[in-house]
């Protein structure tokens, strides 16, 4: 279901790049594209336009928090976004409840713009930067996307032989 989400969000932020790259008032198109992407409920582009702009600012060394307390509040704030349930029956009866609105359907922004703090948390912390940069994490994320691609060909090919195998068994 993402590659979808992935291949149409890469081209739209080349296109996006493209007509941004001449455009003295930058942020007005950004803000203009956050908001059609929200309007139109498509909140996971968001996250595209999220990584351009926490990308932008990181170039232009605008990303500093200096304040402890302030990190610590938007950490918490990102993973209780990001940890939102995507299961419906759990949303008025958590601790959700109070940022659920029964009007619109926000489990999938509010999982992009946890992300979206986390990664901008991420970017402005250097030990972080350290340990993402070690070469058993690289190595995750080299292979990370070639077994997302290969692990339902890997799951039918052996999952479900041994399944069958076993199944006398039970």
């Amino acid at each position: 279901w993402s590659m979808k989400i992935e291949f149409i969000g890469s081209m739209l932020l080349f296109a996006f790049s493209l007509l941004n790259h001449k455009i003295k008032t930058k942020w007005l198109l950004f803000i203009l594209a956050f908001i059609s992407a929200f309007y139109f409920k498509q909140y996971y582009y968001i996250a595209f336009l999220l990584g351009y702009a926490l990308c932008a600012l990181n170039k232009n060394k605008q990303l500093e928090i200096r304040s402890t307390i302030i990190k610590l509040i938007l950490l918490v704030i990102a993973i209780m976004l990001s940890s939102f349930p995507a299961a419906w029956q759990y949303w008025d009866s958590s601790m959700y409840a109070f940022i659920h609105f029964k009007a619109i359907d926000l489990y999938s922004f509010y999982h992009v713009i946890g992300s979206g703090l986390l990664l901008f948390l991420i970017i402005g912390h250097q030990p972080s930067i350290n340990f993402l940069s070690i070469r058993s994490v690289l190595f995750l994320g080299k292979i990370s996307f070639p077994m997302y691609l290969f692990h339902l060909i890997l799951l039918v090919l052996i999952a479900n032989p041994l399944f069958l195998l076993f199944l006398p068994c039970f």
